[in-house]
Parts: C-alpha cells; structure tokens; sequence
C-alpha cells in the first residue's frame, strides 16, 4: 500500500501496540499512524477507503486487549497537537479528541467549572471516553457534552448536537464514527471546590482500585438483571486473585484484571472465560465484556 506522498504524519512499520495500551499486552502493527492534523487523516482515510483497508482508531489504550499475532489492522491514534485542542468558547469547554480526561478535568478547574471531577483516574482520551460514554462516580461524560465533531462512514464532517446522539450505559451511537472534537458544558464553580472533589475521588479509587497496575480498566459492564455489581458477583464467586499465566484477578477490585508478570491476550481471554463461566454457573448471570477485542 502506498500511502500520499508528502505526508508530514508519523508513520511506523510494525510499531508493537503494547506500548500505547495500559494492558501493555499487543503483538506488532503493520502500520501505526499518528495524523498530523484532519487534512492528512482525511487524506488517508480516504485511501483506505478506496482499497477497502481496515484500521482502528486508538485513542489512550486503556479499553483494549490487543492479540500477540496475526494482526491486519491499521492503527490511526489521533494524538498530535492538532487533536489535543484545549480551549474556551462562549463559556463551554472545547476540546480535541486526543485529551485526556485529567487533563480536561484539571483545565475545567482552572476556569472554575465543575461536573467531570468523578471521572478523574480513568486513563482515557475524551474521544474514547465519549465513544464508550465513560461512568465512574455516579458521572457520566454524556452528562456534559454539548456537541460533537465527528467524521462520518462517507468521509463528510459534521457536527452533531447531544440531542442527535443516543447514550447509554457504556455506549453510544457513535460506533460508526471518528470522534474529532467535543464541546462540553460545565457548572459554574469555585477553582478550590473542584480541586477539593477531583483530590476526594482520586483518594477514594486509589484506595480501592488498582489504578497503578497494568490493566484496562473495569472488564465488565454491571449487569441489569442483579442487586449487586459484576466486581461483587466475581468476589462472591471466590475470584479474587485468581490467575491464567501472567494475568490475575485483582485482588484489591474484583472487576479488574492485572497484568502482573507479562501476560498474553490468550490468557487475559481464557481467565475471562472463566470467570464468566464461574459466575453464570452460580448466580445465572451472563456478565457482558467492557473492554474491545482487537
């Protein structure tokens, strides 16, 4: 494949994608790109289009469980400058796809607005984040965004308002699209009080999730049909700790699994697995995968 000539993007030939997961787990990519602004991704796109090449579109790495072999896909990560936009307009935040939550969160704070500090910890891009309606807390980043940029299937861009998105528990309608840009619209309130709420929940999920460790977050979505969360129904199951290879329940949050000594895909997969099997087979209940298969 011939890519357009002149591009200024960074461009790697088999780049291993565990070094741009928080799983650190992933096997070596054909092609990494990092456009350099919208003009070379369109232009790209566009190429894949016409040779019907199939890519994912990274963001932070951190919902993702990247096989060791045999990967075809074409990696895009919206990370340069121009997708790292961070602004305010008419009071509303505006923010590029590739900035991270923490670092909108801090931003918010600094022009007195609230709303986000619950989503503080999670290693996410707001592309990501919104592409899987990111919760914690009680928070949902859907309860803030105004509109969103998008490129659609045809290559067109278009805005879109909140009202023309569905949201959902960890998702959206957005499946089908790149996530470019985002404005988010925010309460009013005090710098301090913002800094004192974003430094409470990070105090709380330091204290009760491993957020140090090599993960990708929460693997399962709560299901619908219990009183109790997926990371309390692997507890009860007497889960905790569990392990396949190098990969292991954690044994401070249920719902997380660690990469604790260079764990395969193949046994992320198999203690997953297990751990559904295990659960279904004492409370009949099927838990649902959160994080993505590549």
């Amino acid at each position: 494949m011939n890519l357009p000539v002149g591009l200024k993007s960074k461009i790697l030939k088999n780049e291993l994608s565990c070094k741009h997961t928080t799983f650190k787990i992933g096997g070596r990519v054909p092609l990494w790109i990092e456009p350099v602004d919208l003009d070379e991704l369109l232009k790209i796109l566009s190429l894949f289009k016409r040779e019907k090449r199939r890519y994912f579109i990274i963001g932070s790495g951190s919902n993702l469980l990247i096989r060791g072999k045999g990967i075809k896909e074409v990696f895009i990560r919206l990370s340069s400058t121009y997708f790292k936009s961070l602004k305010m307009i008419k009071g509303n935040i505006v923010s590029g796809c590739g900035v991270s939550l923490n670092s909108i969160i801090n931003f918010s704070a600094k022009n007195s607005l609230s709303g986000l500090e619950g989503l503080c910890g999670i290693p996410a891009s707001l592309g990501g984040a919104i592409y899987m309606n990111a919760s914690s807390n009680g928070v949902a980043i859907s309860d803030y965004v105004k509109e969103v940029k998008i490129i659609e299937r045809n290559l067109s861009i278009k805005t879109l308002q909140k009202k023309d998105i569905s949201f959902a528990y960890r998702q959206s309608s957005l499946k089908k699209a790149i996530i470019i840009e985002a404005a988010l619209n925010l309460d009013k309130c005090s710098k301090d009080k913002v800094l004192k709420r974003k430094e409470y929940y990070l105090i709380k999920k330091r204290k009760d999730q491993p957020l140090a460790s090599k993960s990708a977050g929460c693997i399962f979505k709560n299901p619908d049909n219990s009183k109790y969360s997926s990371a309390k129904l692997i507890e009860m199951a007497g889960l905790k700790g569990a392990s396949i290879g190098g990969a292991k329940v954690s044994s401070k949050h249920a719902n997380y699994i660690v990469n604790y000594n260079q764990a395969t895909a193949e046994e992320v997969k198999l203690l997953i697995k297990k751990i559904r099997g295990v659960v279904k087979k004492k409370y009949n209940i099927i838990l649902k995968r959160e994080i993505i298969y590549i």
